[in-house]
């Protein structure tokens, strides 16, 4: 029966995945992620993280390096919109996300 199997995450195109920080992987994938849905992965993350041996900084500390990786994708993709021929609607909307992650960067 479907309704009786657990949820289960799955990952695609993770071509750039294990590159550096495992903090890096992690910003990728809770991007877009937004109240109850974003806070059991941070959960889940943190439980296997933890039983795998990695040390995570706390969540407060943990959300501005978070917000770093996920800028970085963002000019990342800007950068490559020529040569992957982005629409220009793309490129305005990639801008503005750009924005926005770094209006909300405090240090």
């Amino acid at each position: 029966d479907r309704a009786a199997r657990p949820h289960r995450v799955l990952a695609v195109g993770w071509e750039l995945s294990a590159l550096g920080s495992p903090l890096y992987d992690f910003a990728f994938l809770s991007d877009g992620f937004r109240g109850d849905e974003l806070d059991d992965l941070w959960g889940a993350y943190r439980e296997e993280a933890v039983a795998r041996g990695l040390r995570l900084p706390e969540r407060g500390q943990m959300e501005p390096l978070l917000d770093c990786f996920r800028l970085h994708k963002v000019l990342k993709s800007i950068g490559d919109s020529v040569a992957l021929k982005f629409e220009e609607r793309v490129v305005r909307k990639l801008v503005t996300r750009a924005a926005e992650i770094g209006t909300a960067l405090r240090f």
